[in-house]
């Protein structure tokens, strides 16, 4: 029953505009388990890109009016779903995963949901073939082939800006003791790596700053 509930959310949010396609690993299941709970996710499914009452959406449910109208406005606290207010009537519309749901939950992301790599020409992937053609691979070290470090710079950024760049984004999107603590943690073991990889830099680049 469980699983049903998502199967529908998720091809509720894939017939709005902005769409939620499936994956062959399933993951977006994931994130949807993680945002909604079951309550949430089967009252999700009935509301559409049409502004509408509490009252309303209760009645198309035949549900208790009071018990669909705190659901509502919890759920668009949570940033599921949009609310807007007609004189003193909140409406409650769906909310699109992208743009939406993604971008309120941007600063609630851990590393089970997000994680940043830098593309990586692996040995024997087109990519490492093209790579090598065009002499843009800089280091040839296969310790570093791990996404972590920059192997290759692109057509504005240097190997080095490419490293910085990296570090950048993990210093900005998952810049919370939590989420660095979870991310250092972490039961993957290549997002533990790039976690453990980032501290460090962050350790030694503060310890350059003392002299």
């Amino acid at each position: 029953m469980t699983e049903a509930i998502y199967a529908r959310l998720a091809q509720h949010l894939d017939n709005l505009p902005g769409g939620f396609p499936r994956s062959e690993t399933g993951v977006e299941m994931r994130i949807l388990r993680r945002l909604f709970t079951e309550e949430e996710a089967e009252l999700a499914v009935h509301l559409s890109l049409r502004p509408e009452p509490a009252a309303k959406v209760a009645a198309r449910l035949d549900r208790d009016p009071e018990k669909i109208a705190s659901l509502l406005h919890e759920m668009s606290h949570k940033g599921l779903i949009f609310r807007l207010s007609k004189g003193k009537t909140p409406l409650y519309m769906a909310s699109q995963y992208v743009i939406g749901i993604w971008e309120y939950h941007v600063n609630d992301l851990d590393p089970d949901l997000a994680i940043f790599m830098i593309l990586t020409p692996f040995p024997g992937t087109e990519i490492f073939e093209e790579a090598k053609r065009n002499g843009w691979i800089e280091d040839w070290n296969w310790a570093n082939y791990d996404m972590v470090h920059a192997i290759m710079p692109t057509e504005t950024l240097s190997i080095n800006e490419v490293q910085e760049e990296l570090y950048k984004c993990y210093r900005s999107f998952f810049g919370s003791w939590n989420r660095r603590f979870k991310g250092l943690f972490s039961g993957n073991e290549i997002r533990r790596r790039v976690y453990w990889y980032m501290a460090t830099r962050g350790i030694v680049k503060q310890l350059r700053g003392l002299y």
